[in-house]
């Protein structure tokens, strides 16, 4: 078995021996096809990837708002436009740091 084989196995045993810990989540990713002078309005689509997190901090911003640190298993694409939901709680991806075999995401959830 490869070493990257290996590690991948093990990460996939940690999500697993996790339990509870990894929670449901779904992660939208919004691709921006086209854009209407006419209206001024951007065209897009949503696609909507179920996945596992485990939320390791949560903090509160200045505003009022959330900030929390999540990992989910590497292999989906993603940008600063997706967002992360949580039960029924929506968080923007702020930045995330993709090492071949997790993603470390900075979710930020504005105070409404």
């Amino acid at each position: 078995m490869t070493m990257k084989a290996t590690i991948t196995k093990a990460v996939d045993n940690a999500f697993s021996s996790a339990g509870d810990l990894a929670v449901s989540a779904i992660l939208s990713n919004k691709s921006v096809t086209d854009y209407s002078f006419s209206t001024g309005k951007v065209v897009s689509s949503v696609v909507s990837v179920p996945t596992k997190v485990i939320i390791t901090s949560t903090s509160s911003t200045s505003r009022g708002g959330a900030k929390v640190i999540g990992i989910i298993k590497s292999g989906e694409t993603i940008d600063i436009y997706d967002t992360l939901t949580v039960g029924k709680i929506s968080y923007n991806i702020e930045s995330f740091v993709d090492n071949g075999y997790t993603i470390d995401l900075n979710l930020v959830k504005e105070s409404i």
